[in-house]
């Protein structure tokens, strides 16, 4: 879970001084283990010097991962050697993951690579959103493997078929267009690099890769098991393949989370869990629905 103000007020940067740090404090305390299977990160961005120094030292002082945005901009100081001149990245740029991070030139992936930070692509709210175009096949060149994410969940789908797919397809016509230019042979990214970007990559991000993100000994059993029982996954040639092109959320059979069955055979195990949820968002949606008294 990433923390932070809301967009307003982030850009407004009209919030109380102290308002962040007591009730993230609250949080991290109350709420969250480094154990537990919803972890926090602090988001950081912030319209200020002032507000970002602010917010990365209190995410040293929480022990918290950060999480930014990040958009290149022409005509202003580049997001990272913003950052590198207020010394955040030599403090804390191990457990910096910059979201988005287009229209940026070969200099800024370089400061996230040389940092040691981590890249959160969105490719399909990127290009539906008009963010830049997701940056895959630059973050590649500089050494940097790149994780997935929907950062707008009510805008694309959320889960990670629809981001594999928006991602292979963003790198390839990138690398396409970059042969046509240059007369060179286009560097095929397969789908197996897409298939890591969407596991290991993203819990190497979160800082969770000793745990979870690959099928390992001594790591938590956290899986999910497709099933191949539909025209459209048959015949199974290259199983990466198979995943990133062609199977969808209705070919989940089995999901195993730190050791707990919690759907098999496509059926969830606890039986009232969605009519809950639907509940509660129902009622969620009424009350933002409502007209303003």
């Amino acid at each position: 879970m990433a923390y932070g103000h809301s967009f307003a007020a982030r850009r407004t940067d009209r919030v109380a001084p102290d308002g962040l740090s007591r009730d993230a404090a609250r949080l991290r305390t109350l709420l969250f283990d480094d154990a537990a299977l919803v972890t926090m990160a602090l988001e950081v961005t912030t319209g200020s010097e002032e507000g970002t120094l602010a917010n990365w030292r209190l995410a040293a002082e929480l022990d918290l991962p950060v999480a930014l945005h990040v958009l290149g901009r022409i005509g202003e100081e580049p997001p990272l050697t913003m950052l590198r001149r207020l010394g955040l990245l030599a403090a804390h740029g191990r457990r910096a993951t910059y979201i988005h991070a287009t229209d940026l030139d070969a200099s800024q992936y370089a400061l996230i690579r040389d940092s040691g930070g981590h890249l959160s692509i969105t490719p399909a709210i990127e290009m539906l959103m008009g963010q830049g175009y997701p940056p895959l096949l630059d973050a590649l060149d500089a050494g940097l493997a790149p994780s997935l994410s929907a950062d707008v969940e009510v805008t694309v789908p959320s889960d990670m078929f629809t981001q594999m797919r928006a991602a292979l397809q963003a790198v390839r016509q990138a690398a396409h267009a970059r042969a046509r230019l240059d007369g060179s042979g286009p560097v095929m990214v397969t789908a197996g690099q897409v298939l890591s970007f969407a596991t290991i990559e993203g819990a190497r991000a979160l800082g969770l890769d000793d745990r979870t993100g690959s099928l390992t000994v001594g790591k938590q059993a956290d899986l999910i098991v497709l099933s191949t029982g539909r025209p459209g996954m048959r015949p199974v040639h290259d199983p990466a393949a198979a995943v990133v092109l062609a199977a969808d959320r209705g070919d989940v059979d089995t999901v195993v989370v730190a050791g707990r069955v919690v759907k098999e055979g496509g059926r969830l195990l606890d039986a009232d869990a969605l009519p809950r949820l639907y509940r509660q968002a129902d009622a969620l949606r009424g009350r933002l629905a409502a007209p303003e008294r």
